[in-house]
């Protein structure tokens, strides 16, 4: 009941409008993985560079922009996990610093770092590529796993 006595009683009917996250099977919960070449490539680059074309913070740090990456259209459960299989992270990971899965997520999700260029069209040309890489990655993972379904939802 509502304390102030101007106010109706308050709605406690409980709302659900959020769906919930899905996160990847785990070794021991998906039991054995299809029988088809999997790319599952986990890649960590470092950067070394001089102080003189490394843009600085005020603490002395290069700047890194984060950038987290998706599926541009909604995915059924079983393609959740085929797109994490099939996705070669390679493919965007020479492009950029570091390239990470993130689980507990509606949808696949990499989060991708790399250094922030102070040039306006330098920067805008890395994201283009960034970009690109990955669209055309998922394209091909889309075209891979057409007809996997069978192996997916057996799991």
């Amino acid at each position: 009941m509502s304390q102030n006595p101007a106010l109706p009683e308050e709605n406690t009917e409980e709302i659900k409008t959020t769906r919930t996250r899905r996160t990847r099977k785990t070794a021991k919960d998906a039991g054995e993985p299809p029988a088809e070449e999997k790319k599952t490539v986990r890649r960590r680059k470092s950067v070394s560079s001089t102080a003189e074309d490394a843009p600085l913070t005020g603490e002395g740090e290069e700047k890194k922009v984060v950038m987290r990456l998706t599926c541009e259209r909604e995915l059924q459960d079983w393609e959740y996990d085929a797109v994490y299989d099939y996705y070669d992270t390679e493919t965007v990971g020479a492009l950029v610093d570091s390239i990470e899965e993130e689980d507990g997520h509606y949808d696949p999700v990499w989060v991708v770092t790399f250094p922030f260029a102070e040039e306006q069209d330098v920067m805008e040309q890395k994201l283009t590529d960034i970009l690109d890489a990955h669209k055309e990655e998922l394209l091909s993972v889309y075209e891979a796993i057409k007809d996997k379904e069978d192996d997916y939802r057996g799991e």
